[in-house]
């Protein structure tokens, strides 16, 4: 905060060393806050009171905050909770657990914000007094009988007081009234304590009146009533902060209440386990897995419904008062009409039916899909979305795996490999460095503290970066990988074609590692930045056909066009960010490659490639075959 009141938004680089309470010196450029096609970024922060910007500034610890400070002991705290939970689950599980259990939401990306909010969903990931009210209820549905209403209510007591502590940790900053997550947790507390009742005696009384009755279970009808008042609820507010009015949320909800209450109290087995045993942790985390991951599925099925959602952006204010009037009229029937005896009451068991159903089906759905993401006798390359960057993961016939750059973003890259590999699966065995440039380093660290790594190899250059020295001191032992190492796993081969050792260059894309993947007739080169007279020299020196070629340096116009007729690929991928400011694929190499079949990630998303070793199989999560022949960057898109 600035002189007069004025507030700058500040984006510090990644794995910032940074505490609540920290005094910082920071060096950079203010700028106006930059604006987006899609988004009114520059009104947003006016809104909070920033009219200014500084982007990844030098920045300088002059002062440590004290380890007694009330906050920044709530933020650690909160950090190891996050920190155990990444630890055991892949990504996006990692993230919807913390929001779930104590509203840590920040490592969703986007587009799954996105599904959770088209669905009716958003509140499951706040910490919620409604999320407080459903979790109540079913303990003391399980306990009551069995240890007795009076014991029960004092258990109830101590779980509302141990959440509530939870929630000053996570709402600790006065500033927390104006977000929507707790603006939509009070709404949604306040919607199932005033309007449900009233509405499982409609929902009941129209049963009964209906051949519904002999189906209509108690439990069905309360859990319908209790999602039906949350919702009503929260539409106003939602309309408001989002410009949309979910009515998809009247079905998910229903689902979503049984997988809710197994994800939060499976999210906290794992925080306490990881407290005695690092195994005991995974352990919970492969359990948990399956809600969560349910409850990923449910929110994208449910954004994509037809007219699950209505755009209030044209009409907002008419979309608020309607549904705010929606709310008030509820709550005038409640107070009218409802008979005295109407209280909210236990639920019963059949509420878990579709719930349990549900999550069955998903387990089912994801087991049927990491059996078939790779088969026996098969190698597998995954050449992972990371947006301007590279990181490709190679899973050899035994199911070892090799990942190959990390890309910029440790939350984009877990949120692949998340995607890639089987939930339960928490190592790599190897991680190979093939230059130390940000966009294939920097999402490294991340991933060197959220998995177990065997081993380390880069092509032996050092660079003096304050993210060099993280991923160096998280890696521990790093291996040299010089051009003539090989190394045989499975009956794949890796083949390092350059750098050589006696190699003398100040380019660092010139030292980047070539790697051959062999697997019977099936090859793939792996090229990292690799450009200039390194190319010219391998061209010259070494047989570089394969089957698929990773495109040196993100199709940029630094490589040789004669470089593609050594290789003479099959196949091309371009790893490469959407809208980059780099102008790439440069028109050179894609003219190169005209009658070469090509893919790239920031049009085709994930590209997978399997070989049993004669034959390949390719997949891409989307194909557009005008937009993979285009010159220069594409928009962005889901």
């Amino acid at each position: 905060e600035m002189q007069g009141g004025r507030r700058v938004a500040i984006v510090v680089p990644q794995y910032s060393p940074l505490t609540r309470h920290d005094r910082v010196t920071l060096r950079g450029k203010l700028t106006l806050p930059p604006e987006f096609e899609d988004f009114a970024y520059r009104d947003y922060l006016a809104s909070k009171g920033a009219f200014g910007a500084m982007l990844t500034p030098q920045v300088t610890v002059t002062g440590a905050a004290s380890d007694w400070d009330p906050q920044t002991l709530a933020s650690r705290v909160r950090l190891h909770m996050e920190r155990s939970l990444q630890h055991a689950l892949p990504e996006p599980e990692a993230s919807l657990a913390a929001g779930i259990a104590f509203g840590r939401d920040e490592g969703l990306s986007s587009d799954t914000r996105d599904d959770f909010n088209r669905s009716g969903l958003a509140h499951l990931v706040a910490v919620s007094g409604g999320n407080v009210s459903l979790l109540v209820l079913v303990f003391s549905w399980l306990l009551a009988s069995r240890i007795g209403k009076p014991r029960t209510l004092v258990l109830s007591l101590v779980f509302i007081v141990a959440y509530v502590f939870v929630a000053v940790i996570t709402l600790a900053a006065p500033s927390a009234a104006r977000e929507p997550g707790f603006q939509m947790s009070f709404a949604a507390t306040a919607g199932i304590i005033v309007l449900a009742p009233w509405l499982t005696w409609s929902l009941r009384a129209l049963a009964d009146r209906t051949p519904l009755r002999r189906v209509a279970f108690g439990s069905a009808v309360q859990v319908a009533a209790m999602s039906f008042a949350a919702w009503l609820a929260t539409a106003p507010l939602v309309a408001y902060h989002f410009e949309r009015v979910s009515f998809a949320g009247l079905l998910t909800n229903l689902v979503a209440g049984p997988l809710f209450v197994l994800s939060f109290v499976g999210a906290w087995l794992v925080v306490a386990a990881s407290l005695f045993s690092a195994t005991a942790a995974w352990l919970a985390g492969i359990v948990v897995h399956y809600p969560l991951a349910t409850l990923v599925w449910l929110a994208s099925f449910g954004s994509e419904l037809p007219g699950s959602t209505l755009d209030a952006a044209k009409n907002l204010d008419v979309a608020v008062a309607s549904c705010t009037v929606l709310l008030l009229l509820g709550v005038l029937l409640y107070w009218r009409l409802a008979p005295a005896s109407t209280p909210s009451r236990s639920l019963p068991s059949a509420l878990a039916v579709p719930g349990y159903g549900a999550m069955a089906g998903g387990v089912l759905v994801i087991l049927v899909a990491q059996w078939g993401a790779s088969s026996p006798g098969t190698v597998r390359i995954d050449f992972l979305d990371v947006r301007q960057g590279d990181a490709i993961l190679v899973t050899t016939p035994g199911g070892v795996q090799v990942l190959v750059d990390g890309g910029p973003s440790g939350p984009e890259l877990a949120r692949e490999l998340g995607a890639t590999m089987p939930p339960w699966d928490r190592t790599l065995d190897a991680v190979i460095l093939t230059h130390a440039d940000q966009d294939h380093l920097a999402g490294l660290p991340e991933i060197l503290d959220r998995y177990t790594i065997d081993s380390v190899l880069t092509n032996g250059r050092l660079r003096d970066t304050d993210i060099f020295r993280l991923f160096a001191e998280r890696a521990g032992a790093i291996e040299t990988f010089a051009a003539a190492s090989v190394r045989t796993v499975d009956g794949v081969r890796f083949e390092v074609l350059w750098p050589t050792s006696d190699l003398e260059t100040d380019s660092d894309n010139e030292a980047s590692i070539v790697v051959r993947v062999s697997y019977g007739e099936f090859s793939v080169l792996l090229t990292g930045d690799v450009q200039g007279d390194a190319l010219a020299t391998l061209v010259r020196t070494t047989n570089l056909r394969a089957t698929v070629l990773k495109v040196p340096h993100h199709g940029s116009k630094t490589t040789r066009t004669d470089f593609f007729g050594a290789v003479s690929p099959s196949l091309a991928v371009i790893s490469v960010g959407c809208e980059n400011q780099y102008g790439h694929p440069a028109e050179a190499p894609m003219q190169a490659l005209e009658h070469v079949d090509l893919l790239r990630t920031d049009v085709n998303g994930r590209v997978s490639v399997v070989s049993d070793g004669h034959t390949i199989e390719v997949f891409a999560e989307r194909r557009d075959a005008a937009e993979e022949r285009t010159v220069g960057p594409v928009a962005c898109r889901r």
